[in-house]
């Protein structure tokens, strides 16, 4: 099938993809207080998975320069979607060492979605609208939870916790067959040979060239670190602490991220005017 280069589809892509594997980092954190009883854990220890995930999604996005320089941003979504992919089937069949290992293959997806999505749309878009396109790619982190808070305690009742994560599998593989229609248009500038280590430091660098930017990046780290804790907690502490079911508590922790994908629309429309 033939593939295209133009800017709306490839946010749309970009942004699918990034909501898809946002969705994997919430599989456990939404399902927790299920999950922990069957498998034997506590609710608490969602916080060591998350820790996981994030541990190895900062790595991978370190390293990510030389594998989109090899590969191309289209063939490494490709591979971020498939590792979630394979990922939410350890989560479900494997027990806690499916776990863990499928946390670090949910880093591993997520640590690539976003580089990629970055590489393309800075190539097509124009300087004029940058903040707006890269707000509406971004609000597919909170769509992605938007979606996790809402579906998955639903299906874990009608399909079983185990069943959910296979279905949020299913369609992770597809989106990852997919992507491969954009691959000609992404990838063409690729270099097979490029070393995957090159310009692994190049944030590093980045940030010592220009200092106003490392108070940019602190400041988004805490808003993240932030982020990620009422993520990573809101069920658990919504059904453990206050009683409340895990429809009602995926619900609210859904509405809560569904404000942050409005709120980042309305940013990025500000930060380009």
């Amino acid at each position: 099938m033939a593939s295209t280069g133009g800017l709306y589809p490839a946010l749309a892509a970009t942004t699918i993809a990034q909501a898809l594997a946002t969705l994997t980092t919430f599989v456990l954190p939404v399902l927790a207080p299920t999950v922990a009883r069957d498998l034997g854990a506590e609710p608490y220890w969602i916080g060591y998975q998350v820790a996981l995930v994030y541990v190895m999604a900062s790595a991978v996005s370190a390293l990510s320069a030389g594998a989109l320089q090899r590969w191309g941003p289209a063939r490494c979504t490709q591979i971020a979607l498939l590792a979630a992919g394979i990922a939410c089937l350890l989560i479900a069949l494997g027990g806690l060492p499916g776990a863990a290992l499928g946390s670090l293959l949910v880093g591993l997806g997520y640590g690539l979605t976003n580089p990629a999505a970055s590489q393309v749309l800075s190539r097509l878009t124009p300087p004029s609208k940058r903040n707006m396109i890269f707000a509406v790619k971004q609000t597919g982190v909170p769509i992605g939870g938007t979606l996790a808070g809402l579906l998955l305690p639903s299906l874990a009742l009608l399909l079983g916790w185990r069943g959910a994560v296979v279905a949020v599998a299913a369609a992770l593989l597809l989106a990852a067959a997919g992507i491969g229609r954009f691959r000609a248009a992404w990838d063409a500038g690729r270099d097979p040979h490029y070393p995957l280590r090159a310009g692994s430091g190049g944030g590093i660098a980045a940030l010592r060239e220009r200092p106003g930017l490392a108070g940019l990046a602190t400041t988004s780290g805490l808003f993240s670190a932030f982020q990620l804790a009422l993520g990573a907690y809101t069920v658990t502490m919504l059904v453990e602490e206050f009683g409340w079911d895990p429809v009602a508590a995926g619900g609210l922790a859904a509405a809560t991220q569904a404000i942050g994908a409005a709120a980042r629309l309305v940013w990025g429309l500000v930060a380009d005017r």
